[in-house]
């Protein structure tokens, strides 16, 4: 296993660097990100990861905007889905994965990306500049329901 580098916080990515990296790789791997919740302070995040096969994008789409993501309809929509949770703790990034749907197959899609959740979260600062992202201000304590899409 491999130990957690222990940056200082200047070093360590900040919350809206890890968050850009986490939905950069989740974009290149086909998988839906939301940003779920901020909370105490900005200091922890839940970002609900979807695998979503392409043919139901539009319905996904339609079940987030429509805050119907966790009726009965969703699970004929997304595949697998996980609730990835991340903290700052010390001078380090914490994270969790909790699958919230599996693959009947007991395959997984989100479980690929694991390796690349543990990286940026442990990753120095300067080695995230080159992943091209957004920041969005602070907004500790609200309900986001930020879906990234390729434009068509």
């Amino acid at each position: 296993m491999r130990a957690s580098r222990v940056y200082s916080s200047l070093e360590m990515p900040t919350r809206e660097e890890a968050q850009a990296a986490i939905r950069e790789v989740c974009k290149k791997r086909g998988l839906q990100y939301t940003l779920d919740f901020e909370y105490e302070k900005g200091e922890r995040t839940k970002i609900r990861i979807a695998y979503v096969k392409p043919e139901n994008l539009l319905d996904y789409r339609h079940l987030l905007v429509a805050g119907n993501r966790w009726r009965i309809e969703a699970q004929d929509v997304v595949e697998e889905e996980a609730m990835l949770e991340i903290w700052h703790e010390g001078n380090k990034w914490e994270h969790k994965i909790a699958w919230t749907k599996t693959l009947p197959t007991g395959d997984t899609v989100i479980g690929d990306i694991k390796a690349d959740i543990r990286d940026i979260l442990s990753e120095h600062k300067s080695a995230l500049k080159k992943l091209a992202y957004s920041s969005a201000g602070s907004t500790s304590g609200r309900r986001h329901d930020e879906v990234v899409e390729d434009k068509i």
